[in-house]
């Protein structure tokens, strides 16, 4: 008779408290998610969705100006070698005051007191310094590459971080939620569990056990803000905002995008090492230290030089007269240091384009390696997904199974916590894989080479 009236108690409270407990969220755990998840936070948030958080950066991002710069540097650089082609020219002029005696020829002019003039236009040119100049312009070209494909690869970095981040944001915010949700079922056995100790048929012991889950999911809580607010500082960081703004992601929930068509691993390889940016960029450091080791042949090329010069001197008391004079110079070198330094020289830059081809291979495996992880990720990742969409089916299912032959005092309380924690680990899980694939997708793009807007947002729909 008692035990039957516990159950009529516990009857009325689940009428009035906790209808159809057997559901995967009962109402009283309907919570407003994206309130509770300010007022867990305590921020005004600002909402922003990914193809906001791109645009900010792009605008934004330091590193991708500051890149820029370096280039625009470099740019000047290659411009600058061109005027070499162009002749110096110039004026030169002087006056200098002769007062007493002056020795001139043998001659000794006394009483000298005179005013001297010269003034003079020029013009000169070296002819490509024995070929050297073209070999400068060359490694400046090269070298103007190089920093391009920098700009570019930093530019891809900033997409690719940016929506690895955004990402993980969201991932962050229903890890919260699900928190939520628990904290809310396990507030409810907690309820049950002394409601029924009160009347004299449950346990302390239980009472103590649903009082020790309240408290660790409150704690797991704390740790899941705290992440949310690290994540949330570092993501506008990289966009260029400062770090307190309270930028909160649009999403309620992640869905998966499929971003890289159907190709194989080895026509997604053959494709990067052609266009990835590190690897254009090596390669162009590669070009220009090569035109720099060549640049030593102009060591042993014979040397043309002109110079011309039209000037006027005299003196002020009997005027001054035209000169006009043309040098042509021919300097033919045996090399430097009797062509030993040329070779030494020659063979340095040598062992140093070696080294960047050796490291150039090394890169091109590891392309070829993140490519491969990449893709089976992915693969199995989306595999992953379709198996925990079955489990949390099931763990939901299995939960509603438990929960009511709790409610009918067939069912221990330690069998209802186990079961509630299976469905909330599966459901984090669940959120944690779906979000693994976007970013394995991501990284597929990243390390194909194929990372772009116009990608990553193929097909978003917050």
């Amino acid at each position: 008779m008692k035990k039957n009236f516990v159950f009529f108690l516990l009857y009325i409270f689940f009428s009035c408290f906790l209808p159809v407990f057997s559901q995967d969220k009962t109402p009283f755990c309907e919570l407003d998610y994206e309130a509770e998840v300010i007022k867990q936070l305590d921020i005004t948030p600002v909402y922003i969705d990914l193809r906001e958080c791109i645009t900010i950066a792009i605008l934004n991002s330091s590193l991708l100006k500051s890149s820029y710069s370096l280039y625009e540097s470099k740019d000047f650089e290659y411009k600058y070698s061109l005027t070499g082609f162009l002749p110096q020219i110039g004026l030169r002029a002087y006056t200098s005051f002769i007062k007493g005696q002056l020795l001139v020829g043998g001659a000794l002019i006394a009483d000298l007191n005179e005013q001297a003039l010269f003034g003079a236009i020029y013009l000169k040119h070296d002819l490509t310094n024995g070929g050297k100049l073209f070999f400068e312009i060359l490694s400046s070209k090269n070298l103007k590459k190089a920093q391009y494909y920098n700009y570019q690869g930093t530019f891809e970095q900033l997409l690719y971080e940016t929506a690895i981040s955004y990402y993980e944001l969201i991932q962050e915010k229903l890890f919260i939620q699900n928190l939520l949700t628990a904290l809310c079922e396990r507030k409810y056995q907690y309820e049950i569990t002394k409601a029924r100790y009160e009347v004299g048929e449950g346990e302390k012991y239980d009472v103590l056990r649903t009082q020790i889950e309240v408290k660790q999911n409150e704690a797991e809580l704390i740790d899941a803000i705290v992440k949310f607010r690290i994540k949330q500082a570092h993501l506008a960081t990289l966009i260029g905002l400062d770090a307190t703004s309270s930028i909160m992601p649009i999403e309620k929930d992640i869905k998966q995008y499929h971003l890289l068509g159907n190709l194989t691993t080895n026509e997604i390889y053959e494709n990067a090492i052609k266009i990835l940016p590190n690897i254009k960029k090596q390669e162009a450091e590669i070009a220009s230290l090569k035109n720099q080791r060549n640049q030593n042949f102009s060591d042993i090329i014979p040397k043309f030089s002109f110079d011309l010069t039209y000037s006027s001197q005299g003196t002020v008391k009997l005027g001054s007269l035209p000169n006009a004079t043309a040098t042509i110079n021919v300097d033919i070198p045996f090399g430097d240091r009797i062509l030993l330094g040329t070779i030494a020289k020659y063979k340095a830059l040598d062992k140093q384009i070696k080294a960047l081809e050796y490291k150039l291979v090394y890169e091109k495996n590891v392309v070829r390696e993140n490519i491969l992880t990449s893709f089976e990720t992915s693969k199995k990742t989306l595999e992953k997904i379709s198996i925990l969409e079955t489990q949390h089916d099931l763990a939901t299912k299995s939960q509603d199974i438990v929960s009511m032959k709790f409610f009918e005092g067939e069912e221990e309380l330690l069998n209802v916590i186990q079961s509630q924690t299976r469905k909330t680990q599966t459901e984090l899980e669940l959120s944690r894989t779906k979000v693994a694939y976007n970013i394995s997708q991501l990284e597929l793009l990243y390390f194909s080479g194929l990372i772009s807007v116009e990608n990553i947002l193929n097909g978003y729909s917050p």
